[in-house]
């Protein structure tokens, strides 16, 4: 599913999204439930680029 959303979203179809493109698929995380994983968006969303984003991106 990860991939169609990616190309949905590179494709300009997307109103937020369409002047932000090319994007490319940077960490995979799997939860039990859709709620779980909304959680987790918000959650990483909420660092805007800051320090816990990089962390989180390259691995450290």
């Amino acid at each position: 599913m990860l991939q169609p959303r990616v190309l949905f979203h590179n494709s300009r179809r997307q109103r937020s999204t369409k002047n932000r493109i090319p994007f490319v698929l940077a960490l995979v995380e799997e939860f039990e439930t859709s709620g779980k994983a909304l959680l987790r968006e918000k959650q990483i969303k909420s660092w805007k680029m800051g320090n816990a984003f990089r962390l989180l991106i390259t691995g450290m």
